[in-house]
């Protein structure tokens, strides 16, 4: 079965809409949670590529900030390394998020870096293939993607739970204009989550509503011609 996708374009409002609702895979309460996320004071960042085909794939995207709950650590870490953000002070100041939806065969997403006070030399954090991704794409890309991954033994031994296994990612990605094979874009702001048990109810509200926001331009597009 081949990788599910999805690219709907629409208006900036409906864009606003859905990032002030934070679509995203949601984890259950009870889960153990690794979270991802661009932190604070680190601005936009990286490349992103739209390709004509309408895969899509990521370099140097920031992640400053490690976040766990469920865990024998919890608390929010920075994550370190080589990616830059745009904020004064902010190079070379995280870990570098790189992706790839399927262009030119290559598939897989991965995380690079260290976390202050849970790994040491920088390593790949984050490890794994994407499954299923889709985009919205207007003045503003949201992407939402999910898939397996693999994290670093000794991050998870740090968190107290070695030997841990995930299997599974949501990731909710804010870009500037993506235009399809053009230039690359930068990350406005980016969460790569992670559950320790999938969800699918998740999965299951947040493609129902990309169905719904494509019937809904589809409609709207068909009443503009009448």
């Amino acid at each position: 079965m081949g990788m599910g996708r999805s690219v709907v374009a629409v208006s900036a409002s409906i864009v606003l809409l859905l990032l002030a609702l934070g679509i995203g895979v949601s984890p259950a309460s009870a889960d153990i949670v690794v979270d991802f996320s661009t932190g604070s004071n680190v601005g936009v960042g990286g490349n992103i590529t739209l390709f004509a085909d309408g895969n899509l794939a990521g370099s140097g995207i920031p992640i400053g900030t490690l976040t766990a709950a469920g865990t024998s650590a919890d608390g929010s870490y920075s994550a370190t390394g080589l990616a830059s953000g745009s904020v004064p002070g902010a190079t070379n100041c995280c870990a570098a998020l790189s992706f790839n939806t399927g262009e030119g065969g290559s598939n897989f997403i991965q995380i690079v870096g260290s976390v202050s006070g849970l790994t040491q030399a920088p390593e790949i954090l984050l490890n794994g293939t994407i499954s299923s991704f889709s985009l919205v794409n207007g003045p503003v890309g949201l992407v939402a993607a999910t898939g397996q991954d693999v994290k670093a033994d000794d991050l998870l031994a740090a968190l107290g739970i070695s030997g841990a296994q995930f299997g599974f990612f949501g990731i909710s990605l804010s870009t500037n204009v993506l235009s399809p094979g053009g230039s690359p874009s930068t990350a406005i702001s980016t969460d790569v989550k992670n559950t320790a048990v999938p969800e699918p109810g998740s999965l299951f509200l947040l493609g129902a509503g990309l169905l719904g926001l494509a019937a809904y331009v589809g409609h709207s597009r068909v009443e503009s011609l009448t």
